[in-house]
């Protein structure tokens, strides 16, 4: 997995995160749609792969048009 490969590189440099953050989420968006569904589910394993990674984990839903510069990243924040 990609975060536990970052995270041993972290360490090896004597750094230890304290969060970790999941972009493009599928565990938050309401959808009926089969294939999308499916996709919130596998994500389910990796992310509490993540979650045991560091003290927090953060998820970043996944948004149609991508939330770019400070305001976007506020309205983030904000939920």
């Amino acid at each position: 997995m990609e975060a536990e490969r970052l995270q041993k590189d972290l360490q090896r440099a004597e750094i230890e995160p304290d969060w970790w953050v999941v972009n493009q989420s599928w565990q938050d968006i309401k959808t009926t749609e089969p294939v999308l569904q499916n996709r919130a589910l596998a994500e389910n394993k990796w992310i509490q792969k993540v979650t045991v990674l560091s003290k927090d984990t953060a998820l970043v839903p996944w948004k149609a048009n991508e939330p770019t510069g400070w305001r976007q990243l506020e309205i983030l924040t904000q939920h």
